[in-house]
């Protein structure tokens, strides 16, 4: 991993600490074989973590989603910096996929989003 990856990776675990681990614990190298989809790694994601903790995930995907209007960025920080397993062809993949992993998250939560924290962009 090259010095820029890890920085990035260091910068992202702390700024977004629970999404880190959110995606680390089922977006990694073997979700295929665990969960069979992305789709099946994300519900499984969601059906085993708290409400509590669903909302936290979900205001630090809101932020980062806020801090990072580039796709190409967005992208960047979604495989390198937290380490999300799942090949984004394009860049605007990778955002269709935060997306649709925050509307997941809200609709678990009984669509009442959680504070967003405001962060600077990466």
């Amino acid at each position: 991993m090259s010095g820029r990856r890890i920085r990035l990776r260091a910068e992202c675990e702390a700024r977004y600490p629970r999404l880190f681990q959110f995606f680390a614990c089922y977006l990694h190298q073997d979700w295929p074989v665990f969960h069979g989809s992305v789709d099946g790694a994300i519900d499984d994601a969601i059906a085993e973590n708290p409400r509590a903790l669903l909302g936290q995930i979900r205001a630090e995907l809101g932020a980062l989603l806020a801090a990072t209007p580039d796709d190409t960025r967005l992208r960047a920080v979604l495989n390198d910096g937290i380490g999300v397993n799942v090949s984004f062809r394009k860049a605007t993949a990778a955002r269709a996929f935060a997306e649709s992993v925050e509307q997941r998250l809200l609709s678990a939560l009984g669509n009442r989003p959680a504070a967003i924290p405001s962060k600077p962009p990466l």
